[in-house]
Formats: structure tokens, sequence, C-alpha cells
């Protein structure tokens, strides 16, 4: 379970969408290729995935949910769009 604290919305949306697929930080980052410094803040909402970052990001939780892409996607810039 992860239980970084967050400051944002999208940080919110991925820890509970991660909390609730049972992802843990190190898998997440191993699957989508980066390291944990950038998920961490990306939860804590000091920074926020570059686009090509996020395209990645919509994968690697298909990947590891086999959730289709588009609904992935669908939830995620909602709350990508409340912190803008």
């Amino acid at each position: 379970m992860i239980e970084i604290k967050t400051s944002n919305a999208f940080g919110e949306w991925l820890k509970q969408y991660c909390n609730d697929h049972e992802i843990d930080v190190r898998t997440l980052c191993h699957t989508l290729g980066v390291g944990r410094r950038h998920v961490t803040h990306w939860i804590q909402g000091t920074s926020h995935p570059r686009l090509v970052n996020t395209v990645f990001l919509i994968e690697a939780l298909h990947r590891l949910t086999r959730e289709p892409t588009g609904n992935i996607y669908n939830k995620m810039k909602n709350h990508i769009m409340k912190d803008y």
C-alpha cells in the first residue's frame, strides 16, 4: 500500500489507483522504466509527469491491470485538469 502524502488531485488519483490495484511504487517504477524519485514526486504533487511519461504511465498501468488505456486516460486527465 502506498502511503505517501499528496498535495494535488493527480497525486491523490495515482496513489488511489495504485492502492486499488495493489501496485507498489517499486513495481510501477520497474514497469514504467523510471526512477522511484519521479513517481514519488508525482504522488507527492511536487511535479507532474511530462507528456511522454504520461503516455508511458498509461501503458504501464494498462500492463499491470489490463484496464483499457482509454479508460485510464479518461480517469487520469480529469485529475490533471483539476491541478491547473
